[in-house]
Order: structure tokens, then sequence, then C-alpha cells
């Protein structure tokens, strides 16, 4: 109950009440009365209006006037008065029923370590007739404010005194999404990463980005198969598979490298024919049977009763198909050409 913690938390609310989009996406009071449902928060009582006297504190202390839960006061109550009202057995306008005690402290248990706020939202939003329409575009401009207006908001209002979680369906799904982003750079660091490798292991770096495209390759393939199965749906966690892609990918690449180069040792000088014939029936068959397995492994989660996690195994697996195929059709070609002297263009 320390002054400076409860000021933190009315900013933080004020805040986000003054959100510009907040208006049009809160849960209104009914059909006729459009104003915003007021949220429930203890701050109603800290910041509540005050009425006729007869609050009692302890056994015999009086005080000189009641305070009423609405939150339109200018200037903080007394935490003692408001304690007292916070025990009143009394059912509240908003502050009854499931969500109605969102406090864990009281005038029998004055010290805690948590506050809660719960904020109301509801469709329709303005410009629908009712939550029933187009609830793709209303999940949409929601989704938006989250990210551009409220979200930032959390995420600033950490203090020295008052540390801030929150919850909600899309925001957890919109806090996903942004992990997944942050992890998907990582993926590409990670991609810079092997051909820097490659590069070196081979002593060509030109025929390192071209391995590299060819592994990537296999990210729109693997998509657009997906979509033809009929998935309608893309989860952010796909965007993983380029973590995975790009080891299976690397190593397709050394073997078929290796592969080429030993051929030389056992072919005419200027059989390619017969270079690429024993590279291929070398390293082909470790690469079919390598990616094979790798990609049926991940479309076993098919089978999955998580669905996030059936979409994902299909997506990767697809991916995996995709890139070892691309690599054997592709890659080769790109190892001919390197060693004929020819620039690929």
């Amino acid at each position: 109950m320390e002054e400076d913690v409860l000021n933190d938390i009315r900013r933080l609310e004020t805040r986000i009440l003054s959100l510009p989009s907040y208006t049009k996406l809160c849960l209104v009071e009914g059909r006729f009365n459009r104003e915003c449902r007021a949220p429930i928060t203890a701050m109603r009582f800290f910041y509540g209006s005050r009425g006729s006297p007869g609050a009692v504190i302890g056994e015999a202390t009086e005080v000189d006037y009641m305070i009423y839960p609405d939150g339109k006061g200018e200037v903080r109550q007394s935490i003692p008065a408001v304690l007292s009202a916070m025990a009143e057995p009394v059912s509240w306008r908003q502050l009854a029923g499931q969500f109605g005690r969102t406090w864990y402290f009281d005038q029998q248990f004055p010290k805690s370590k948590r506050m809660r706020t719960r904020l109301w939202f509801g469709t329709p939003l303005p410009g629908f007739i009712n939550r029933l329409q187009d609830r793709e575009a209303q999940k949409h401009i929601f989704r938006k404010f989250l990210a551009d207006e409220l979200y930032p908001v959390l995420l600033e209002s950490e203090t020295d005194r008052v540390k801030v979680f929150y919850s909600g369906d899309m925001l957890g799904e919109l806090e996903v999404s942004i992990a997944v982003s942050r992890d998907a750079l990582l993926a590409l660091l990670s991609l810079v990463l092997v051909w820097a490798y490659m590069a070196f292991y081979t002593r060509a770096p030109l025929l390192s980005v071209f391995g590299m495209f060819t592994v990537l390759l296999g990210i729109p393939v693997g998509t657009i198969l997906f979509v033809m199965v009929g998935n309608d749906e893309f989860p952010i966690i796909n965007l993983l598979a380029l973590f995975l892609l790009t080891g299976i990918g690397a190593d397709h690449l050394f073997v078929l490298t290796d592969a080429w180069r030993q051929s030389e040792a056992c072919c005419k000088e200027g059989d390619t024919y017969a270079r690429l014939e024993l590279s291929m029936s070398r390293a082909g068959k470790a690469i079919v049977a390598c990616g094979t397995t790798t990609g049926i492994s991940f479309m076993a989660n098919i089978y999955s009763s998580i669905r996030p996690l059936r979409l994902f195994g299909v997506y990767v697996g697809l991916c995996v198909f995709s890139n070892f195929i691309l690599c054997l059709g592709i890659f080769p070609l790109v190892l001919i050409l390197g060693d004929s002297g020819v620039k690929p263009k």
C-alpha cells in the first residue's frame, strides 16, 4: 500500500484508457449507452467518489464519508478508508460475479504483492452491424490495436516498484508472433555463419552462395506444397523451419561436394558424365535416405492432436523433401559449372 506504487498503477491505467483506439474497441455499457464499461480494478476504490458517512474501520473508529468505487475521483482517497470500503459486503455495480473481486487485500488482509486490473473489449466494432459480420476484419482491427498501441504501453509500463504481467488470447498470440519473428532473424544469422564455414571448407565463396540459395529454395517450394495439400492456415511457428533446413541442407551440400571432388581421382580428366554418375551413386543414395527419413519423421506429426504441432510437422516435412530434391537437382550443376570455369549467371 505504498503511495508511489499506487501512483504508478494509476498512471498505467490512465494511459491505457487514453489510447486513441480504446474508446472504439472497448465493450460499451449497452445499446443506448455507448460509454466504455469501466475496468474492474481496485483503483476504482482509491479514486472513488465520496458518499454519505457510515464506514467503520476496526471496531470503534468512524470516518466521515463512504467511498463508491466509480473511479471518477481526482484525488486518491486515504488508504484506511479504501480498505474499509473494499471490505464492505456490498455487491457494487460491475464488481460482482466471476470477476468481481480482482484484488487480494482488504481491511482484514491489508498487504499484498499483487493487484489485478481487468479491461473490457467487445464487438461489434464501429462500422460493423453485429459481431458476426466479417469477423476476420474485426480481429484484424483489434490485432492492430494490440500491436501498435496497447502492447508497447505494457512493455514500457514497468517501474522499479511495479512489475506488469498481462494475459489475453490475442495478446498471447501477438507475443508468440513477435518472439518467433525474432528467432527467424537468428535463423538468418545462422544461415550466414553456415555459408561462411562452407566457403572456408570448399575454398569457393561463390559456390557456397549458390549452394545456400539452393537450400533456401526449399522454403518457398515447401510453402506452395503446404498450401496445395489444403492448409489455409500458416502458424507463425513454421518460420522456425529455416533453422532446420539450414542444417539439413548444408549437410546435403557437403556430401555432394566431397563426392564430386573424390570422383576426380577415379575418372578420366574431362569425363564430366562419369564423375557425375559416380558422385550421384555415392552421395545421392545417402542424401535420399537421410532426407526421406527426416521428412517422414516430421510428417509423423500429422497424427498429433495438437493442431499447431501437426501443421508444423507437415510443413517441415514438405520443406525437407523439397530441400533434398532441389539439392540433388540443382547443386550438381553448380559443381559442374564451377569445375569447368564457367561463371553462373
